[in-house]
Parts: structure tokens; sequence; C-alpha cells
């Protein structure tokens, strides 16, 4: 079992927890320093070790939370993102190391769900308004967003409508 000393305020910021839950949500053991009173003890071994396997989230599952549970899935996917990296400078096994992967791929999913939820409602929000911001259109090319759209390749001026109307395409079928 590795055992480091730290600041009480770093591993307050590790857990983003106050002082009142310092002893009971947070992920990682916490212990008085045996030698003095100005650091606590972090034990990563045990809060790791406690931790369920690394299972991989499944994004159809995160598509159907809402913004403020993915936001705080979010919160303790990076403070167990932070506690494998304490273990990771400390030595830890390498189950652990190997977790850092699967922790960085969750905090990727949920971020992108965050983003396409978001780019989803202003979407629908945009649906009737007459322009749309530049991040909403379609990307395409250069070429193609600088084109006439379809009604104005169609159009004509009064003097070709009079000079069609006046002269049409002669029909000729040919007897044999």
């Amino acid at each position: 079992m590795s055992i480091i000393f730290v600041t009480r305020a770093y591993v307050l910021n590790v857990c983003h927890l106050d002082e009142s839950l310092r002893t009971g949500g947070c992920p990682i053991a916490l212990g008085p320093n045996p030698f003095g009173n100005t650091s606590w003890v972090l034990v990563s071994e045990v809060a790791i070790a406690a931790a369920p396997p690394p299972a991989r989230i499944k994004v159809h599952e995160l598509r159907q939370k809402s913004k403020s549970e993915l936001l705080n899935q979010l919160k303790d996917l990076k403070a167990e993102l932070a506690l494998l990296r304490v273990a990771k400078v400390t030595g830890g096994a390498p189950n652990k190391l190997s977790k850092i992967k699967v922790v960085r791929l969750g905090i990727a999913q949920v971020l992108t769900v965050i983003s396409q939820k978001q780019k989803e409602a202003l979407r629908e929000a945009y649906k009737k308004k007459k322009y749309l911001p530049l991040d909403l259109r379609p990307k395409k090319t250069r070429a193609i967003r600088r084109r006439l759209t379809k009604h104005q390749a169609s159009l004509k001026t009064e003097r070709q409508k009079k000079k069609e109307m006046y002269y049409p395409m002669r029909k000729y079928a040919i007897k044999v």
C-alpha cells in the first residue's frame, strides 16, 4: 500500500468537496498525518482498489440523462482521473494505469454528448428563423456555399421570357 502526504487543500481540490463532506463522500481514503497535523495522508491504493472495475460508459445511456446529471458525472470522472494520476506518480498498480485511458474516454464521451445536446437545442431554437448562425449551417465546400440557389439559377429576365414565348422550340418528326 502506497501512502503519500499531501496538504488538506490539495485533497479537497482533488475531490471537489468542502470540509464537511471530506470523510463521507470522497472517493479516496484520508487520515491525519502521524508525523504532524499540517498535512493529510492520502491512501491511494485503498481508494482505487475499492472502486469497481473500469466499465466503459454507454453513450446511449448518456443521451437519456439531463444536463445536470451529465455535469455531475463529468465532475466525478475528472476527480477519478486526478486520483489515477496521483496513483501513477506514486507508482500505482498497472491496472490503475490502464484505467486512465478508460476514464479519459469517458470524459470525452460525456463532453461530446453535452455539446451535441446544446447544438440540437440551438437547431430547434433557430428552426423557424430566417438566418442561421454560421456553425449551424451546412459546411459543404466553399464553392458550393457561394453557388446560386436553385431558385436564383432558374430565374429569367423579361426579355428572355418573351423571346422563348415568341420563338418556341420547333418540333419536327421525320416520316419514313
